[in-house]
């Protein structure tokens, strides 16, 4: 039997009128202190929990303006140490081995959505248009390297030059063990983000409605969009539309094709020491963190 319940969304809130620290034995004086942190964060964003969800974007920009982010956020609140992004998660240990994937060098690439959201289409406004060209120039660039299409065959489409295409083919468990052998994990803001975040290894995200300071891990490559972006929760629909009534999220399509291959390619550590020619203009890519630099070969 529980004496306590916790509710842990955005915010930590102590669950019940009866909750009290009878039981909590030798962390009685701890728990004490963490409810009334708790209890005073509540009271600093009372205004804010009476908007939620549509109060959700205001409340991560509190956070953010306190040195905090999605991931520490919960911890500051309740006043207790942050313990970092690894975590234990439970995977299936052979499915490297059965989706052949043992002894390659290999990353992992998402561009999938919350399948508990409604969009009117079959994608929505965190997705990125332009993986297709993303993956296949990488393809061309790094030829060691094998690119793995992870997702659910509901919010996910096949990439081009995904060599890999595991959508719907893979249990939760199973997509954890093969991220966690992965090089690189490439996604848009997403659950699959964490899960590799659990396992240490590093993700180059693509953020637009989503804002990439309250969300983006520090150990991660986080690119924020050329235009607009930060539209969570302004309306019901942002997950389905532009909020600004734009045909597409231009915030997503902002992110240039050249960029986050740089960026990919900087991250791989994969650039030769004479550059490469891309393209029938002969032109030479140079990636350098956050950018991308072009001159003539």
């Amino acid at each position: 039997m529980f004496s306590h319940a916790l509710r842990v969304d955005q915010m930590v809130q102590v669950m019940g009128e009866t909750a009290s620290n009878l039981g909590c034995g030798q962390f009685e004086e701890t728990f004490s202190k963490v409810r009334a942190n708790i209890a005073a964060s509540l009271t600093r964003n009372e205004l804010l929990l009476k908007g939620v969800p549509y109060t959700w974007g205001d409340l991560a920009r509190r956070a953010v303006f306190a040195n905090a982010t999605r991931a520490t956020y919960l911890h500051a609140q309740a006043g207790i140490d942050y313990g970092g992004d690894q975590l234990r998660l439970r995977i299936e240990p052979d499915a490297i081995t059965r989706f052949d994937l043992r002894g390659i060098d290999f990353v992992t690439v998402h561009n999938g959505f919350d399948p508990a959201f409604i969009v009117s289409g079959s994608s929505s406004t965190k997705c990125y248009g332009s993986f297709d060209r993303v993956v296949s120039r990488l393809t061309e660039i790094c030829p060691g390297i094998r690119f793995v299409q992870l997702g659910s065959p509901r919010t996910s489409r096949a990439i081009a030059g995904a060599q890999v295409d595991l959508i719907g083919k893979t249990s939760l468990a199973e997509a954890a063990a093969i991220i966690s052998g992965s090089r690189l994990h490439i996604d848009v803001d997403s659950g699959l983000v964490h899960v590799a975040a659990c396992f240490g290894v590093q993700s180059l995200v693509l953020f637009g409605p989503t804002d990439a300071d309250y969300f983006g891990y520090r150990s991660n490559i986080n690119l924020r969009p050329r235009f607009c972006g930060g539209c969570w929760w302004t309306s019901e629909a942002w997950m389905d539309q532009c909020v600004r009534s734009f045909d597409e999220a231009r915030c997503m399509s902002s992110h240039a094709v050249e960029d986050v291959v740089a960026n990919v390619v900087t991250a791989l550590e994969w650039l030769p020491a004479s550059g490469w020619a891309l393209g029938p203009e002969r032109k030479v890519m140079h990636a350098r963190a956050g950018s991308a630099m072009w001159s003539d070969s």
